[in-house]
């Protein structure tokens, strides 16, 4: 999804497209079924969600990705923590350089 941005020149306007932000993201879910869950709502919406890796805990189902967005992590918070049993995701999900995969058991979630 992108932004559109009208300029004038030579008596004729010119629509050009403006870039979408994109935040780097991770975010813990309790299970590989949540990440499909939080997709398809995202894809729903009209938010570009791109998986740039993933990995899942060897002793349990925990799944962590980091992921591009063209949401912030505070939007994808609200969506997360309205939504049943994505409360894993709500808790964890942050900018990567923030991110440490543990839960806030939160709201009122820390920057």
């Amino acid at each position: 999804m992108s932004l559109a941005h009208i300029t004038a020149s030579a008596n004729q306007p010119r629509v050009e497209k403006v870039p979408a932000p994109v935040y780097n993201l991770a975010l813990r879910a309790e299970c590989p079924h949540d990440i499909s869950v939080f997709m398809e709502i995202s894809a729903k919406l009209g938010w570009v969600i791109n998986i740039m890796s993933g990995k899942n805990d060897k002793m349990f189902p925990d799944t962590e990705i980091i992921f591009e967005s063209s949401v912030s992590h505070k939007r994808l918070q609200d969506l997360l923590d309205k939504t049943p049993d994505l409360h894993t995701m709500a808790d964890t999900v942050l900018p990567t350089e923030l991110y440490t995969g543990i839960r806030t058991y939160g709201p009122p979630y820390k920057d």
